[in-house]
């Protein structure tokens, strides 16, 4: 027979289930680079900036909250034992274009507990593979405070340093235009965080092209759903 712990809160939600593989954080990625919004094609593209992590390790990506700023992660790639990421933090945008000005911001990388276990702490292993799952003696574990989604917000109670783990794929391209010449905007949502404790996606915009010729083309949107966590990131380094 398999033995199994399976913490619940107050509200029946599930916590902790030692069949699942926690998480934790091992380290802070590399800001190296930053692009304010610029003019491409007689358009306007959104700034964003680059941050780098090396390791050989599945990363799950988490993403300070600073107030009143859109934040995300855009994309990311994995070169040769190297972690790129484009990221997006913006605010205060530009009367014209909309387009915000990008800041800074801190990213961390989460990966799932190693076999190499903390001196003192409760560990939990799986009950088939006997790989550990949870070691409660390791710092900076992922215990999410709030989950929120696409088309809901979340209000975190009052803690430290509210960071988020997930990503939105949400896209939405729309034409305008009229007598056979028409311009696209293409906007994405980010997370942000209200000085009120809200948290929710939120639209920016990515892209304005210059005048284009032809048909005008439908609306279109890219989403799927798109759940993100929210975490007490005091104690992170």
């Amino acid at each position: 027979m398999t033995k199994q712990l399976k913490i619940r809160n107050q509200h029946g939600e599930l916590v902790i289930d030692s069949n699942t593989y926690g998480t934790h954080c091992i380290g802070r990625a590399t800001f190296v680079s930053l692009q304010q919004p610029y003019s491409s094609g007689g358009g306007m593209v959104s700034g964003f900036s680059t941050y780098q992590f090396s390791g050989f390790r599945g990363i799950l990506w988490v993403i300070d909250l600073p107030v009143d700023r859109r934040v995300g992660v855009i994309k990311t790639s994995y070169v040769n034992g190297v972690h790129t990421l484009t990221v997006y933090c913006g605010a205060n945008a530009d009367e014209n274009g909309g387009f915000d000005q990008q800041e800074p911001v801190t990213i961390w990388a989460f990966a799932t507990i190693t076999e190499k276990v903390a001196a003192r702490g409760l560990l939990l292993r799986h009950s088939v593979t006997k790989a550990v799952t949870h070691d409660f003696g390791t710092p900076t574990l992922t215990f999410p405070l709030a989950l929120g989604g696409l088309e809901n917000s979340v209000v975190v109670s009052s803690v430290g340093r509210p960071v988020a783990l997930g990503a939105s794929p949400f896209y939405e391209m729309n034409y305008v235009g009229t007598g056979g010449q028409y311009t696209m905007t293409a906007s994405r949502r980010f997370l942000v965080r209200r000085s009120n404790g809200v948290i929710a996606y939120a639209p920016a915009l990515m892209l304005r092209s210059g005048l284009m010729s032809g048909t005008l083309p439908p609306d279109t949107v890219y989403s799927e759903p798109s759940p993100f966590f929210v975490l007490d990131g005091t104690n992170l380094p």
